[in-house]
């Protein structure tokens, strides 16, 4: 049973679960400043961000994805 959309930017996903699993040892909000230089307070107080990347899902990572997405267009 193959899943033909993530429900969120490939591209992007792919680079969020890039930039975290570089550094897997870090948290997510340590391994996200290399897509985000700063977060939002909405993004900064998420539950994800004092994880590791091992301790996330693949739907965790489709949202966090969606989150990430969503600060990159609040920036412009």
């Amino acid at each position: 049973n193959s899943v033909q959309h993530l429900g969120c930017d490939e591209q992007l996903f792919r680079r969020v679960v890039k930039a975290t699993f570089n550094q897997r040892r870090k948290m997510l909000r340590v391994s996200l400043r290399q897509l985000l230089p700063t977060l939002s307070p909405k993004l900064a107080d998420h539950p994800f961000m004092t994880q590791r990347p091992e301790q996330l899902t693949i739907a965790q990572f489709v949202e966090l994805t969606n989150l990430v997405a969503d600060e990159l267009s609040n920036e412009t």
